[in-house]
Parts: structure tokens; C-alpha cells; sequence
């Protein structure tokens, strides 16, 4: 086991800084959820956009 050790520092110091990162939004969850809800609301648009013009494309039409 003491050969382990060292490997198991140097990974713990590898990911110090996400977990640095990552903690105002484990302390944070309301923030979280905002952020994927507007992400959410982004890629809604875009896919609908992204639709209107397929359906254009193709001749179809549901509106």
C-alpha cells in the first residue's frame, strides 16, 4: 500500500483545482438550476429555429 500512496497525492492535488471549481455550485444548487434552465431555454430556441428550417426545406409545415 505505501507504494500507492504517492500516486494517490499527486492525483488528489491533480484535481484540487475543479474541486476549487466545483464548490460554489455544490454550495449552490438554486445557481445550478438556473444555469440549465437557461442553457435549457438557448438550446430550445436554437432547436426550433433549427426545425422551422427543416420543415422549410423539406415542404412540410405545421403552423
Amino acid at each position: 500500500m505505501d507504494c500507492k500512496q504517492p500516486l494517490i497525492e499527486s492525483v488528489n492535488a491533480e484535481q484540487q483545482e475543479f474541486r476549487e471549481r466545483a464548490e460554489p455550485y455544490e454550495r449552490n444548487p438554486v445557481l445550478v438550476r438556473n444555469i440549465l434552465m437557461d442553457g435549457s431555454e438557448k438550446a430550445r430556441v436554437i432547436a426550433r429555429e433549427t426545425l422551422d428550417d427543416v420543415r422549410a426545406a423539406i415542404g412540410i409545415s405545421y403552423r
